[in-house]
């Protein structure tokens, strides 16, 4: 179980980052490594992202999403959400969808979607 200091750390690193994605509006993505407390995987990096996927609805066709995610160890790539890092996979070969949408949220819902993707990330033993 991770600190509360290093959850709160996590948690001001994800509001900050959030709100200043959605405000500047550039692209790349944010990221925050997770730590895997159990060694359950190996070869894989596991973080808290923050990126843009493409979405129809949208004036210039990307939203902000925030997702627990991962890539490979040795991936040298973090510029894109939606291609340099992955969903996680269940156990039965399904897609766990993490990524939700953050664009419009205000503080309040940046929080509740950090405790969400908290506790998503925990359920995977990851911590901050």
């Amino acid at each position: 179980m991770a600190s509360q200091e290093s959850e709160t750390k996590l948690h001001d690193w994800f509001l900050k980052s959030a709100q200043e994605a959605l405000k500047t509006r550039e692209a790349g993505c944010w990221y925050h490594v997770l730590t895997d407390q159990g060694s359950c995987y190996p070869n894989d990096t596991w973080a808290l992202a923050i990126g843009w996927l493409p979405d129809e609805e949208a004036p210039d066709g990307y939203s902000a999403y925030a997702g627990v995610v991962f890539q490979p160890v040795n991936s040298i790539m973090q510029c894109d959400l939606d291609v340099d890092w992955q969903m996680p996979v269940l156990d039965n070969g399904e897609v766990d969808d993490t990524e939700t949408c953050i664009e419009g949220l205000s503080v309040g819902g940046l929080e509740s979607t950090f405790d969400w993707l908290l506790k998503v990330a925990e359920s995977y033993g990851l911590t901050a």
